[in-house]
């Protein structure tokens, strides 16, 4: 990614740069070396033109760092400018967002309002048939529910967070055995093509 970075910055790519920014970011989030990760978030939000999807990433970016470090209240502060960027372009990037406020505000000790912003990224994939952030939203729920001692409403969605994790899985298997049927179909279709052409000759 760094050396990608370079890359974009002599080109005529600049949105480039942005994306190799956030992976940089990410890389040094998972890597705990939150003191990069944040810079690299920053320069991001720098990088990134008006108007621009990235703005919303780099703020979310900002929050896990600080949720990893358990700086909850700038994590909800990061994440209420990120959600109000992706509310105003439309980018479907909300249900994560909510979830990451839902765990701000749980361990903030404010309780209805983590389970609200958790019900809330709910809705979203479910009204939007958004599979993606399903299980996350469940497992999420489930945990709450666990930390509540509802463990009966815990149970139910963790086996929700079981059941959408196993159709994302097969849904990606069914994917890559589509796309390898079709390679296999056209590359018979190609092989038939050419021994036809061979036989006319």
């Amino acid at each position: 990614f760094e050396r990608a970075l370079k890359m974009f910055r002599k080109g005529r790519h600049p949105g480039g740069a942005e994306i190799a920014l956030l992976n940089l970011a990410e890389c040094h989030l998972k890597l705990k070396d939150y003191q990069k990760a944040k810079r690299y978030a920053y320069e991001a939000i720098e990088a990134a033109k008006e108007g621009r999807a990235w703005g919303t990433h780099a703020y979310q970016v900002l929050a896990e760092i600080d949720l990893a470090q358990d700086y909850n209240q700038q994590a909800l502060e990061y994440l209420e400018k990120s959600l109000e960027i992706a509310q105003k372009r439309e980018m479907g990037r909300e249900p994560m967002i909510f979830l990451l406020m839902g765990k701000c505000l749980h361990r903030l000790s404010r309780p209805q309002e983590a389970l609200d912003h958790f019900l809330l990224a709910l809705d979203h994939c479910s009204g939007q048939g958004n599979k993606f952030f399903l299980p996350d939203c469940h497992y999420e729920l489930s945990e709450f529910y666990k930390a509540q001692g509802n463990f009966q409403k815990a149970l139910e969605h963790f086996t929700a967070f079981y059941k959408a994790k196993e159709t994302i899985l097969q849904d990606a298997a069914d994917y890559k055995r589509n796309a390898l049927e079709v390679f296999y179909h056209t590359e018979s279709l190609k092989h038939d093509m050419e021994f036809q052409e061979k036989q006319n000759l």
